[in-house]
């Protein structure tokens, strides 16, 4: 992976922290299920 398409999914991610925020807590509570 070439730096440009990092730095253009990070930037993607940081747009929508919110959302990538969400996902993240949805996966930590299923993992704390397990």
């Amino acid at each position: 992976m070439n730096d440009d398409k990092f730095f253009e999914i990070i930037s993607i991610l940081l747009e929508e922290r919110d959302e990538v925020y969400d996902y993240v807590s949805w996966i930590r509570e299923i993992l704390n299920r397990i």
